[in-house]
């Protein structure tokens, strides 16, 4: 099957409302279920500490805004994006705000769209 970058697009959209907004039902459905995304700590957690964060209100985002079109690539079911983002909020009530780089590997299985790997990194 082929893929659109607007299918990309779509999902990435959705994903960076659900964080800003906490919304979990959507990041449920967003993520995969064997998620490996590493932080910027170097942590690596899953789906469950990633749903969890927001649910509990330990992150909370007040501002993810794309400053720059996501580089998209496709291989098959899977696409791989880049994007830099300027992130503002809360983490544990502490503040930050900074420009980070998102890496998220997308996969195409049971008619949708679905994180199985991410990193995000600190841009300087």
């Amino acid at each position: 099957m082929n893929h659109s970058l607007e299918e990309i697009l779509h999902v990435e959209r959705q994903l960076q409302q659900a964080m800003i907004r906490n919304d979990v039902q959507v990041l449920e459905r967003l993520l995969h279920d064997e998620l490996v995304f590493t932080e910027f700590t170097g942590t690596v957690i899953g789906k469950h500490d990633d749903i969890e964060g927001h649910a509990s209100g330990a992150i909370h985002l007040t501002e993810l805004e794309f400053v720059e079109a996501p580089v998209t690539r496709f291989y098959g079911e899977t696409a791989v994006v880049a994007v830099k983002a300027h992130v503002k909020g809360t983490f544990q009530g502490t503040p930050f705000a900074g420009f980070y780089r998102y890496l998220r590997v997308w996969l195409f299985q049971e008619e949708r769209w679905q994180i199985v790997a991410g990193n995000v990194s600190v841009v300087a």
